[in-house]
C-alpha cells in the first residue's frame, strides 16, 4: 500500500487552493511525517500528517511557527474536531486496513482542515511575548555540555540508561524545579532554564545523534538532525513553555517522543500508562 503517495494525492492536491504544499525540506519532513506548508506574512503554518510506524493508522495536526503564545502553536486535529464525527481516536489516530479505508481516512481529513485546520491555523498564528534571548540562545549553542553536567551535580541526577523509570525520575525532579520558580521573574532564572533545556537536550542528542543549532530566528536553539520520526527537539522553547504553563505532561509527551517509536522499552511503559498527547488549542 503506498500510503505517502495517496496521501500526496488525496490531501495535497485538495489543499493547493489554499497555498499549502507538500515540503520535504521542512523540519518536521520524515518517512513518517509529511508536512504541508505555507507562509502567512513571516509566520510559517504548517499541516502535517503522521504515520504510526507499528500500525496502521495516521495522525493529523496543526501547527505554526508563531513565537511567545501563552499555547503552544501546535494542536492534534483530535482535540478540537465534533467528537464521534470522525474516525480520528484518543492515542491511535485514524486506522485503516484496505487501500479503501485510506482513501475515506483521508478525504475526512481534507475535510477537517477545510472546515476546522484553517480556522486553527489562524488562532495557531497569533504572536505574544517572547521570553528567549540571543544571549541564551548562544549559552546553549556554546556551553550545553557544561550547563547538562551542571544541572546533573546541582539535582543529584542518576545517570543510567534513558529507561520509562528513568525519565520519569527526571521529569518529577524537573517538576518540583519549576514549581518552585513559577513566581519568580524570568531574568532571575535563566541559568535554571538553560541548564535544564541543556540537560534534555544532551540526553536525546547522546541517545540518537544530531546537533545543537540555531533556528531561524537567532533567539531559538535546536537539537536538530535527530534520526528518529522527530527530528527536531526544541529544548529551550519547551522549557520556557512548561515554566510559563505549569505543564510537565506535556512538557514530557514532547520529549518522549523522540523514544517511543525507537524503544520498546519506553513505549511498552507508556503503552501501561497511556501517554498524553496535546491537549492545547
Amino acid at each position: 500500500m503506498k500510503v505517502k503517495k495517496t496521501v500526496l494525492q488525496i490531501v495535497g492536491e485538495n489543499i493547493k487552493e489554499f497555498g499549502f504544499n507538500y515540503d520535504p525540506l521542512d523540519d518536521y519532513a520524515h518517512k513518517m511525517l509529511w508536512p504541508f506548508t505555507r507562509h502567512v506574512n513571516h509566520i510559517k503554518q504548517r499541516i502535517v500528517i503522521q504515520r504510526d510506524r507499528f500500525s496502521r493508522s495516521l495522525k493529523l495536526f496543526f501547527n505554526t511557527t508563531a513565537r511567545g503564545r501563552e499555547e503552544l502553536p501546535e494542536s492534534f486535529a483530535k482535540d478540537f474536531v465534533p467528537k464521534n464525527k470522525y474516525k480520528i481516536t484518543e492515542y491511535q489516530g485514524a486506522s485503516y486496513e484496505t487501500e479503501e479505508d485510506l482513501m475515506i481516512v483521508l478525504h475526512e481529513f481534507v475535510e477537517i482542515i477545510k472546515l476546522y485546520g484553517l480556522k486553527k491555523l489562524e488562532a495557531l498564528s497569533i504572536e505574544g511575548k517572547i521570553y528567549s534571548t540571543v544571549e541564551m540562545a548562544n549559552a546553549l549553542i556554546n556551553h550545553h555540555e557544561k550547563l547538562s553536567l551542571t544541572f546533573i551535580s546541582k539535582n543529584e541526577i542518576f545517570l543510567t540508561k534513558t529507561t520509562h523509570e528513568a525519565i520519569n525520575d527526571w521529569f518529577n525532579e524537573i517538576g518540583k524545579i519549576l514549581c518552585e520558580i513559577k513566581e519568580v521573574e524570568f531574568i532571575d532564572i535563566k541559568d535554571i532554564i538553560l541548564e535544564i533545556a541543556a540537560f534534555l537536550g544532551e540526553t536525546i542528542r547522546k541517545d540518537w545523534g544530531g546537533e545543537w543549532t540555531v533556528g531561524k530566528y537567532p533567539d531559538v536553539v535546536h537539537v536538530n538532525n535527530i534520526p528518529t520520526p522527530c527530528t527536531v527537539y526544541s529544548a529551550l522553547n519547551d522549557t520556557i513553555y512548561a515554566w510559563r504553563k505549569q505543564d510537565i505532561d506535556f512538557f514530557k509527551f514532547k520529549f518522549v517522543q523522540h523514544y517511543i517509536h525507537s524503544d520498546d522499552d519506553i513505549r511498552d511503559g507508556y503503552n501501561k500508562v497511556g501517554l498524553k498527547e496535546a491537549k492545547h488549542g
